[in-house]
């Protein structure tokens, strides 16, 4: 049958059968008709790629091959090729080689469409990897995994939670399933012969497979599942990684088509975001190609056009750099035009407010004009009427032309003195028009009242100030203005001072935040105002520390103003809460702007311009570390080796070495290294410090690049520069993002990159950071400072490093800007760095993981006294257990009011996931032996001492810890207050005594709301309790914390002893203890069927305790001369069991736990 035009690679156990020019028929010499290759149908909702023995294909010029039939009857597929011969060769012939590929795949897919298709049969893909039904499939493809060298056939699916191999011979190997979050590395080797192969890399194995179809989009489907798996382990009970997971809470409600779609808009969107700086919450909806006309040069830019539900962006293709972002609110018409030559283009105008914007030659494939009117809601389709669209052509231009000879008799700079400094003040609000809302009392622009030192002359400024009136005249203001290549000029050379505030706003996109959401910062203010938590506190130690210099934050309104914004930000985003830096980044923001917009600019660097910076897992500045150690490794090779003799000051960033392929290879591993280890320091001889786990025998280079960087990047260059030239980085990072902090980084290190060779020589690093703080003190915003000993070479403008006595110009940070755009502007762009991101971060993330499991065994060792390795099995299972059994569950995020208790700093590691009953029953019945699971439930109510439905990491281990121990005395204990009424419910016992136990009585939800990341939780409606009621809880001393056991954390050493009611279990009643010798009989006799001895020993026990239950009853009865009721208490069971050694030896068995948990580990399936 006829099939879509796919690309493919021939494989080696194919051959060619049949020629016809381009074309040729190929068999499968190693298929069987039982093969998972005659599949067609994953589950009820997708398709497999059909795999018969025949295939056409055809090879054009370029080398790629296409796939357009398939069958497993050869006179089926010759037939199709002698249709081919007779009507497709001729065409082919007759026309330009240009317009074949093109032909070639409209003509095939017309008769793929056009084709009767039989209903294939179905098969469920979950059946034979025991997965859930909530697991659902994304891709599938045909292909080989190879075992050692053999491959073996089979078809590879990719789920949301797994990748799994289906081989088509079950018995040549089995099947297999690798978790994604287990998933630490994965790469794409090219070869020759089989158009290369996909390596996957977890901590223990790995696996390589080749793709015969669409390699390219396998490999960035899996590369995207296992970023967001990694994602994953990141949650715990304070931080959720829920917005970036297009599939969380959805993919039940999706088929298979929709979740690849829905995962390809997810990137998509992101990608457009991140473009055009646009709010987190805009997805793409549509875009195509087309030309913008633009009024400025009176020609047309050849660009794509994309479409979100608010904006309208464009961005040219080729020539002059041009970007132009719309915001469709306002917008108050679209008029359409198709082209009479050639209808599947068109043409329409967007009316806003002041102008006009014109699109010509659209190629409207997507349905982008639909769109645009359905959103519009006032467009007014003119297809046969082109002189509406000339008139507004011609009125755009005429306006154009008006403003631009109105703007040039209005200069400010025609008067100096007092004339220029009234002129600059009248103009501020005539060239960026307000938005604001906020209140006088929270103004803030501290600027105006305390300008900083040395900051630019008035001269200056009002060159400035005309320069951005022309640039305005010509090319808009607001947000719909033209981006050009003269703005980046102008911002290169510093904002002006007066504008810097509103031209942030409008640079890094937090503008559009602002205008959506007006009053919001004032509510958020209001809402939050005599809040206190531990969040809070720590926010209040900072505020004396933020730009200390600065005579702003020496009054009680700058302090003032810093603790609202920083508050509310914290209160807005949970997950982000408060990090050090962010009171830095926050102080120089409120020089220039308001409250309000602080607060907006605020959120735009934490969630879209420096993502995961800031959150309470600083992962996204781990992963840009990462990557600049990449960068280094490529761009500078030097730096991460140690040279025999200084290296020329003349080297650039263009150099390249001999040996940089190798060192960037090996640069992850080495900063990985440096930044956490899998096994512990100590045993590997190393020493840590702040969380850096700092390898002897590590890459020098690359400790000495994190040590000097790491600040750079997490307060954008403030605490290393002085504040009149930090803001000049800043101004620059707001128009470029994160690669402005890359390039200025990279640049640094290779104008100092002789000092730091001389420091990787001595091994000192002390000269090198008292060199840079010289450096950065001596930095100029004017050319005519004196004694700076940097220079810019000409022509190149490329700076390098000067010695004392040499005649040099000045270096100003304009100058450096530039620099690091001309030496890493090419290289280190945006889409390398996400390139890069999406390589390092899932090792560092694994990484930090392991780190935070490590960190809490580390709590647990002396605390528990287990042997280590059955503790570091116990607890990594553990953690992956709350990853992945949690993914389909509602995701509760704690309330903003809730969460400086739930994240509290003092809280400790183990404490940060906690898994409810359903969860623990699941993992429990997986790893405890088979004759305690029926206990599963009453287990989990006894380690639940809080009634929350929720234990920590420390109560599984302890129990897990104690039924695999030898201590026959707490087994006992355990056991016999497990069969107390408060444990032991009359439900349980309906099918106690069956291997499956029954569902978890207990509900899975608490009392916090059901909400999604950055879902706001201030209202006073949406808790529980009122804010004074909520402050008078979080002052009393007496009130424990929501959902924290604060009493039951103990200090470093001491020994934990499992809950309170263990000390002094509740005496059993007879029911109560007859279970529990129904207990014991099953977990010592279940798999001991001819142990007489043991089963005479439970006789006995069950006697000596009747005896002595009845001894003391006949002694209270003679005093209160009645009948007491039946009970046993625990000393008088534990004597009882003194008394006969078989049992005491039979509890006493030991059972290898981490061989346990590592033989059950591929059988714990994911709870639905």
């Amino acid at each position: 049958m006829w099939q879509s035009p796919e690309e493919v690679f021939l494989s080696k156990d194919e051959i060619v059968v049949l020629t016809c020019d381009i074309f040729q028929v190929t068999q499968r010499i190693n298929h069987f008709d039982n093969s998972l290759g005659s599949w067609t149908i994953a589950n009820e909702e997708s398709d497999f790629d059909a795999c018969g023995i025949f295939r056409i294909t055809y090879l054009l010029k370029s080398k790629k091959r296409f796939q357009i039939a398939i069958s497993d009857d050869f006179d089926e597929i010759s037939a199709l090729m002698k249709e081919i011969e007779s009507k497709v060769v001729p065409v082919l012939s007759k026309l330009p080689e240009s317009e074949a590929p093109t032909y070639l795949f409209n003509t095939f897919s017309s008769r793929s469409k056009s084709q009767f298709i039989p209903h294939p049969k179905t098969v469920d893909f979950r059946s034979p990897f025991n997965f859930p039904r909530a697991e659902k499939l994304i891709h599938h493809c045909s292909g080989s995994y190879f075992s050692g060298t053999i491959p073996n056939r089979g078809t590879l699916f990719l789920s949301i939670n797994y990748l799994s191999f289906l081989p088509s011979f079950s018995s040549l190997s089995d099947k297999f399933s690798v978790p994604w979050i287990k998933v630490v590395s994965v790469k794409r080797k090219l070869t020759v012969a089989l158009g290369g192969y996909i390596l996957l890399s977890t901590y223990k194995n790995s696996y390589r497979f080749t793709i015969t179809s669409r390699v390219e989009e396998t490999f960035s489907i899996i590369q995207r599942l296992a970023d967001l798996g990694a994602r994953r382990l990141l949650n715990n009970d304070a931080y959720t990684t829920t917005q970036r997971d297009p599939f969380r809470l959805s993919s039940s409600k999706f088929s298979t088509r929709q979740l690849l779609s829905r995962l390809d808009s997810f990137s998509r969107s992101e990608a457009y975001r991140n473009e055009f700086h646009l709010p987190a919450t805009e997805v793409l909806d549509c875009e195509a190609t087309g030309h913008l006309c633009t009024p400025f040069d009176k020609g047309e830019r050849a660009g794509r056009i994309f479409v979100s539900e608010n904006f309208l962006a464009f961005s040219n293709q080729a020539g002059p750099f041009l970007k132009l972002v719309v915001p469709l609110c306002d917008v108050k018409a679209v008029d359409v035009q198709i082209s009479k030559t050639n209808s599947k283009y068109s043409d329409f105008v967007l009316s806003a407010r002041d102008t006009i914007f014109m699109f010509v030659k659209v190629n409207d494939k997507g349905g982008l004009i639909d769109r645009l009117r359905y959103i519009v809601r006032g467009s007014s389709t003119s297809e046969n009427n082109s002189d509406e669209v000339v008139v507004a052509e011609e009125a755009l231009w005429s306006m154009e032309i008006s403003n631009s000879s109105s703007s040039t008799s209005n200069s400010p700079v025609e008067k100096l003195g007092v004339q220029v400094e009234e002129s600059v003040a009248s103009k501020v609000d005539e060239v960026v028009p307000s938005t604001l809302n906020s209140t006088v009392a929270h103004s803030a622009r501290f600027f105006n009242e305390y300008p900083l030192e040395h900051s630019t002359n008035i001269r200056t400024e009002a060159e400035k100030i005309s320069a951005w009136e022309m640039y305005f005249s010509v090319y808009g203001k607001d947000r719909a203005m033209y981006i050009v290549d003269e703005l980046e000029e102008l911002v290169l050379k510093g904002l002006p001072a007066k504008l810097r505030g509103r031209l942030w706003l409008l640079l890094s996109g937090a503008q559009n935040d602002l205008c959506a959401n007006p009053g919001y910062y004032e509510d958020i203010v209001r809402q939050t105002s005599g809040r206190s938590n531990s969040v809070l506190l720590e926010i209040e130690r900072d505020l004396h520390r933020s730009l200390p210099e600065h005579p702003a934050y020496h009054t009680p309104e700058g302090i003032a103003a810093l603790r609202r914004v920083l508050t509310a930000y914290a209160f807005r985003n949970p997950n982000v809460g408060y990090c050090q830096a962010m009171n830095m980044v926050t102080g120089i923001l409120l020089l220039y702007c308001s409250e309000e917009e602080a607060f907006w600019l605020l959120a735009a660097v934490c969630e879209r311009l420096l993502p995961d910076y800031y959150d309470s897992q600083v992962v996204g500045v781990r992963v840009d570390q990462a990557v600049l150690c990449q960068l280094v490794a490529n761009l500078l090779p030097a730096l991460l080796s140690r040279p025999t003799s200084a290296p020329s000051t003349t080297s650039t960033a263009r150099s390249s070495s001999s040996s940089a392929v190798s060192l960037e290879s090996s640069t992850l591993e080495s900063f990985v290294s440096s930044l956490f280890r899998r096994s512990s320091p100590k045993a590997n001889g190393g020493t840590s410090t702040d969380g850096f786990t700092i390898d002897p025998n590590g890459n020098t280079g690359v400790e000495l690049v994190n040590l000097v960087t790491l600040s750079w990047f997490l307060t954008l260059f403030l605490n290393a520069m002085p504040l009149r030239c930090a803001v000049f980085v800043i101004d620059y990072f707001f128009f470029g993002g994160a690669k402005v902090i890359f390039q200025l980084a990279l640049e640094l290190l290779r104008l100092h990159l002789p000092i730091f060779s001389t420091s990787l020589q001595r091994e000192e690093i002390s000269d090198t950071l008292l060199h840079l703080s010289h450096f950065f003190n001596r930095l100029s915003t004017e050319s005519s400072s004196p004694n700076i000993r940097y220079t810019l070479t000409s022509p190149e403008l490329s700076l390098r490093l000067s010695f004392p006595g040499s005649q040099e110009r000045p270096v100003t940070v304009e100058q450096l800007l530039k620099s690091a755009r001309l030496n890493f502007g090419e290289t280190v762009t945006f889409e390398r760095i996400e390139e890069l991101r999406m390589a390092c971060r899932l090792r560092v993330i694994h990484a930090l993981s392991d780190s935070s499991v490590r960190e809490a065994i580390r709590f647990l060792q002396p605390q528990l006294s287990a042997r280590p390795e059955d503790l570091t099995a116990v607890c990594f299972s553990f953690k992956e257990h709350y990853v992945t059994s949690r993914y389909y569950r509602i995701q509760q995020v704690q309330p903003a009011v809730q969460y400086g208790q739930v994240s509290s700093l003092n809280r400790p590691s183990y404490d940060m996931h906690r898994i409810d009953a359903d969860q623990f029953c699941s993992l429990f019945r997986s790893q405890a032996p088979s004759t305690w699971i029926h206990l599963a439930l009453p287990l989990f109510r006894l380690l639940d001492a809080d009634s929350d439905n929720l234990i920590n990491m420390r109560d599984y281990a302890w129990l897990l810890l104690l039924i695999a121990s030898s201590d026959y005395r707490g087994k006992l204990r355990l056991l016999f207050t497990a069969h107390s009424p408060d444990y032991l419910l009359p439900e349980d016992r309906a099918g106690f005594w069956h291997r499956g136990s029954p569902t978890s009585s207990l509900s899975c939800d608490n009392s916090s709301p059901i909400v999604e990341f950055a879902e706001e939780l201030t209202e006073e409606t949406a808790v529980d309790c009122t804010v004074k009621d909520e402050i008078s809880t979080l002052n009393s001393s007496s009130a424990p914390e929501c959902s924290i056991r604060t009493d039951s954390f103990l200090s470093l050493n001491a020994r934990y002893t499992g809950p309170a009611v263990l000390e002094e279990p509740p005496a059993l009643t007879k029911p109560c203890f007859i279970d529990l010798l129904k207990t014991i009989n099953f977990i010592l006799l279940n798999d001991r069927k001819g142990e007489h001895d043991l089963l005479h020993a439970l006789a006995r026990l069950g006697q000596q305790c009747q005896m002595t239950v009845t001894r003391r009853s006949n002694i209270g009865a003679a005093k209160i001369e009645t009948q007491p009721e039946w009970k046993i208490e625990f000393k008088e069971f534990l004597n009882s069991v003194y008394a006969i050694p078989e049992l005491v030896l039979a509890f006493s068995q030991w059972i290898a736990l981490a061989s346990r948990i590592a033989s059950n580990e591929d059988d714990l399936p994911p709870t639905a």
